[in-house]
């Protein structure tokens, strides 16, 4: 019922992979019988969306409304039904650099081979919302502030 594969292999698989040549099929899944299609098709790689997510479980858009607890608990689910190495979208790290380490370690302990974060402008937090239906030209953030962020998804800089 459960995956026999630790996290740190399908990890390891999945560096394997980014760092070969050629192009990487990655198709995106939701829930744990999606991510087991795309095991079952014998692709090597599968990605999490939280669009998908969010309109699966919230019938709603990416627009902020799902928790990091609720995508976490996708990760676990997804993770312990399958195999293969899933990189997991991680939104915006749900805050700021501590709620970026807090997203990261969580998904890795809940087994996600990869993170995705999305590094979108402060604007997220004035309550004017990012998604993936509207994304024209976002302001960029400050060199420091991504320094920051990225330290606390354990990026050595």
């Amino acid at each position: 019922m459960f995956s026999k594969i630790k996290s740190k292999d399908k990890a390891s698989k999945l560096r394997e992979k980014l760092n070969a040549k050629g192009v990487i099929v990655m198709p995106g899944c939701f829930d744990s019988l999606s991510a087991k299609l795309i095991e079952k098709e014998g692709l090597d790689v599968g990605f999490m969306s939280g669009f998908c997510v969010s309109s699966t479980r919230l019938g709603m858009p990416d627009t902020g409304l799902i928790s990091f607890s609720e995508m976490a608990d996708q990760v676990r689910n997804i993770c312990n039904s399958t195999s293969i190495p899933i990189i997991f979208d991680g939104d915006t790290g749900y805050g700021n650099s501590v709620n970026v380490f807090r997203t990261v370690r969580g998904y890795a302990d809940a087994g996600a081979a990869g993170v995705m974060i999305a590094m979108v402008g402060l604007e997220k937090f004035k309550l004017k919302q990012f998604s993936a239906l509207d994304h024209p030209a976002k302001p960029r953030w400050p060199l420091d502030e991504k320094a920051t962020f990225l330290k606390g998804a354990g990026v050595q800089l």
